[in-house]
């Protein structure tokens, strides 16, 4: 990799472990921001480096650079001594630079592009196994978010089609933007730039399942779980969703027409009466809801990009929010009960949309909260896409581990500084990036690096409104090739289930002369017995209670779903109080108790007053105890046994840790 270098420059000043300069022959060929290799004069060590300053003094130009590390067989490791004066720099091979980032071999990784600073194609392959920890991609409005995302989409086909992983991949596509994925780039200067990646234009029309409201819609479940339940309204409306689930009483799952029925005979105020007619006769003429519902085994077929196009959704963004989360959960269920043997990857666009930062409780941010926290287990992997990541979930942001930041917001750019450690000198860079152009870190990668996002072998789907009505066209086309593929891998699925398992043919004499063998055989003589002896004198039985048991056992499955939901609004509660408050409930729940003057030693009163006047401490004499069973008594309305306090402590333990 070391042959036919190209010099550049050579060291001279001071040098450390961590940094030197040197001395450029063509400043045309020098860029800030390059890679570079000083090869040491005395032992032949190998140093990456990159230039983050150029000063041109006269005739003289010089580049300041940090040292990366030392290369060893492609590796990158700590520099132990510095590089000596006079030792030449050169121009890094593609091949060396994109081994040394990435450590993925290309025909495992996704080419999302090549490094942005370099002046030969250095190709970045992002290794697909990071994916397992999620993946956020953020930009400004026209900074290449959608664009990128259609890139990705393209390499996990060809990835698909290469046979080394077997996946299904799930758009949510808010905004109808992902047609182009059907047609071939026709864009002549796109094309000669995807030729020097080695790529063709292409479709990917075969691998697309498309979902439309208009043309093969969708449709939810009209069966309704309690948990389920509080997915029909919004933050600011749980206590309707409460209500609702009394009024179900111990069923586990009802109809909206007899949810309905049972609102219209209970004895409720009538305003309240009134709001949930409203809301329930609002969703059954919506047509959200079907007897003919989508399911996991429906969509998620491997080798194929399912796109749910959420335009034209029932109910506009209310709609959206209750069909992403439903959907979402779905998958999740799925993957961790029965276990999926493919690998589902998640691409949803407008992430802050569905997690928002600010809100109490929020059903469908938590259900991303949840897949980003436990979905790797599971082979469920997120790629979320958003422009506001100020707005999006902390707890979504926090478990992403890869991220691509395009053009940013001055604000953005902060926040994702202090959550992915970024250097502070590269935030104004990112409110000056080109569209395209972005800063890529992955946990697979020995460094960050800035990159160029490739072409697309597909369509750019923004253009004329004759190319706009072609594509359409092909949406409803494949739309309704759709449906044909579901329902036939669904028939497939029903065949092989009936189909009884027939013995073979030479088999069935056998069978049938051991049965008539059965039938004719004598009976085996009476055995001798002795007599019994006599029944030991009747004592009383205590009364067993296996069926109490077993009565408590499923009463209680529906009522913890539903009480961590009512601990994850406490969660968010305490959140809000902040991390003072968050501390002295950790203390009080390890001690189950404190005395008043060494928590008003430790803590303001104010943080004390803000715990107790949501309920869950109280003062007994000059003590501070926890009153977690009669705070959640209150919060639900029934009686809690110390076995479930002790779990749910457990749980809101593990939550504010």
């Amino acid at each position: 990799m070391l042959e036919n270098l190209v010099r550049i420059g050579i060291v001279t000043g001071k040098v450390t472990t961590s940094e030197f300069s040197f001395k450029i022959d063509d400043i045309e060929k020098t860029i800030k921001g390059q890679y570079v290799i000083a090869i040491d004069k005395r032992d032949k060590r190998v140093i990456l480096a990159q230039i983050v300053d150029i000063i041109r003094t006269g005739q003289i130009s010089t580049a300041f650079c940090d040292v990366l590390g030392e290369i060893k067989d492609s590796k990158l490791f700590s520099c132990k001594r510095p590089i000596a004066s006079g030792s030449i720099v050169y121009l890094p091979p593609s091949k060396l630079l994109s081994s040394v980032i990435t450590r993925t071999r290309p025909e495992k990784g996704l080419l999302v592009g090549k490094i942005l600073t370099h002046p030969e194609l250095v190709p970045i392959y992002y290794n697909f196994k990071d994916l397992a920890r999620h993946f956020l991609i953020t930009a400004t409005t026209g900074g290449g978010k959608s664009y990128t995302i259609a890139v990705i989409i393209e390499e996990l086909v060809k990835l698909i089609e290469s046979g080394l992983e077997k996946l299904a991949v799930v758009v949510f596509d808010l905004h109808n933007e992902y047609g182009g994925l059907a047609f071939q780039n026709i864009d002549e200067a796109q094309v000669k730039i995807l030729s020097e990646y080695g790529l063709s234009p292409r479709t990917l029309e075969e691998r697309l399942l498309i979902f439309d409201w208009d043309y093969n819609p969708p449709h939810l479940s009209p069966l309704f779980t309690p948990d389920r339940l509080l997915f029909i309204y919004g933050v600011k409306e749980q206590r309707f969703a409460l209500i609702l689930k009394e009024l179900m009483g111990e069923r586990e799952k009802i109809k909206l027409e007899e949810l309905l029925n049972e609102v219209e005979a209970s004895d409720l105020h009538p305003s309240t009466k009134q709001a949930l007619i409203t809301r329930i006769r609002a969703l059954m003429e919506s047509g959200l809801f079907s007897q003919r519902y989508i399911t996991p085994r429906k969509f998620l077929i491997p080798g194929y990009v399912t796109i749910f196009r959420l335009a034209n959704t029932p109910l506009g963004d209310y709609g959206i929010r209750f069909f992403v989360a439903d959907v979402l959960k779905n998958i999740f269920e799925e993957a961790k009960g029965k276990g999926l043997n493919f690998k589902v990857v998640i691409i949803l666009d407008e992430a802050h949309f569905f997690a928002p930062r600010k809100g109490r409780q929020d059903p469908v941010r938590e259900i991303i909260a949840r897949i980003a926290r436990e979905g790797r287990k599971y082979g469920v992997w997120l790629i979320l896409a958003t422009q506001s990541p100020r707005d999006l979930s902390k707890e979504v942001i926090m478990n992403c581990n890869s991220l691509l930041a395009l053009k940013l917001q001055r604000e953005d750019a902060v926040e994702l500084s202090r959550i992915f450690g970024i250097h502070s000198n590269l935030i104004d860079v990112f409110t000056t990036l080109a569209p395209g152009n972005g800063y890529l870190k992955a946990p697979s990668f020995s460094f960050p690096v800035f990159i160029r996002v490739r072409p697309k072998m597909t369509m750019d789907p923004k253009g004329s409104p004759e190319l706009l009505q072609r594509i359409e066209k092909k949406m409803i086309e494949l739309a309704e090739k759709t449906k044909h593929i579901v329902e036939e891998k669904i028939a497939k699925k029903r065949r092989k289930v009936t189909l009884p398992k027939q013995p073979p043919v030479e088999q069935k004499a056998v069978i049938a002369e051991k049965e008539l063998e059965k039938k004719i055989a004598p009976p085996p003589p009476p055995e001798k017995t002795l007599p019994a002896p006599p029944p030991p004198p009747a004592v009383p039985k205590k009364k067993e209670a296996p069926k109490l048991e077993k009565k408590i056992e499923i009463k209680k499955a529906p009522r913890i779903a539903y009480e961590k939901e009512v601990l994850q609004s406490i969660i968010e509660e305490i959140y809000e109080l902040g991390p003072a408050s968050m501390q002295l409930l950790r203390e009080i729940l390890e001690l189950k108790a404190m005395p008043l003057s060494l928590a008003l030693a430790k803590y303001d009163a104010s943080v004390i007053d803000s715990l107790r006047f949501i309920g869950i401490i109280r003062e007994r004499g000059n003590t501070i105890v926890l009153s977690l069973k009669q705070f959640l008594e209150i919060r639900l309305g029934r009686k809690l046994s110390e076995h479930e306090v002790r779990e749910y402590e457990k749980y809101l333990m593990e939550y504010i840790s």
